[in-house]
């Protein structure tokens, strides 16, 4: 180093490794307190990553638990923090949700029994009918013969025919509700077998070929060879309802019922149509309802 004043320096030589003794010891002290800190923040990330993720993972399984249907299992609460008190609310929620499916199974075994009861009403009072119906159809046979041997008037005959269609219609009514009711109760299987809806369709108008000349209704059906694999005992009241409505409601003048069956997409459509009163928005809304009546 220059000394003040004077023309010469002082120069002191050291080993290197004296010289540099002293910052290799800093440096390594720093690199060790580096080392020892990351170590102790890895330690205490893995304890505080322990102490979350395995109450959450409880949460889960019981969470997991409950959606297989037992909803008699709860989390474990074991802490006064956040996820203790996470823990805490959930099994609060899932008291509440086992209590409103308690409720739930008790309300459905009630309409349970209801529709039971219901079921054995309706076989119990189509029973009943069936004899009388059958009785009277009977009765109308008999008639029936006394009038080819012994002509009436055509007044007496017209008579005679609405009273026969009624009864048949009862008659098919009173079938057509032991028919549902079986098929509610699993009583009764679909059949199926090959249909040719346009041969169902012909035979339905012939059925009521004698109500369709009394009121001058006009019949067109659109033939297409549709056949379809289904139960004819059950496709049979369907579409003699359809037809029945038709004439029913038919137009005052000129009545007209046009009958089409056609493919879409492979699937069978069957259409009756009329030119008659119609249906309002609110009515075809509700028109599936069972037993609404427009």
């Amino acid at each position: 180093a220059p000394v003040p004043g004077q023309d010469w320096a002082v120069l002191t030589i050291l080993p290197y490794r004296e010289a540099m003794a002293g910052p290799t010891v800093m440096r390594n002290s720093i690199f060790a307190i580096s080392l020892a800190v990351l170590i102790l923040g890895s330690l205490g990330a893995l304890v505080l990553t322990r102490g979350i993720a395995k109450p959450l993972e409880g949460l889960v399984a019981v969470a997991d638990s409950m959606t297989g249907g037992d909803l008699s299992r709860r989390a474990s609460v074991s802490t006064e923090d956040e996820v203790g008190r996470l823990a805490a609310s959930f099994n609060r929620m899932a008291d509440q949700i086992e209590v409103n499916y308690r409720d739930l199974e008790s309300q459905n075994e009630e309409l349970r029994k209801m529709d039971r009861v219901k079921e054995a009403l309706i076989i119990d009072i189509t029973h009943e009918l069936k004899t009388p119906v059958a009785k009277q159809i009977m009765q109308l046979e008999v008639l029936k013969g006394t009038l080819t041997e012994h002509p009436a008037s055509e007044k007496v005959r017209e008579v005679y025919q609405v009273m026969e269609n009624n009864l048949l219609r009862q008659q098919n009514t009173i079938e057509n509700l032991l028919m549902v009711s079986r098929l509610e109760s699993g009583g009764r299987r679909i059949e199926a077998g090959e249909i040719d809806l346009d041969g169902i369709l012909e035979e339905i108008v012939g059925e009521y070929r004698h109500a369709l000349d009394a009121f001058g209704i006009e019949v067109e059906q659109e033939k297409t060879k549709v056949t379809v694999m289904s139960d004819r005992e059950m496709l049979h009241p369907i579409f003699a309802n359809l037809l029945e409505n038709a004439i029913k409601y038919r137009s005052a003048e000129d009545p007209r019922i046009t009958l089409r069956v056609t493919e879409v997409e492979g699937l069978a459509q069957i259409s009756v149509s009329d030119n008659g009163i119609g249906m309002t928005e609110e009515e075809q809304e509700n028109v599936f309802e069972r037993f609404y009546q427009a």
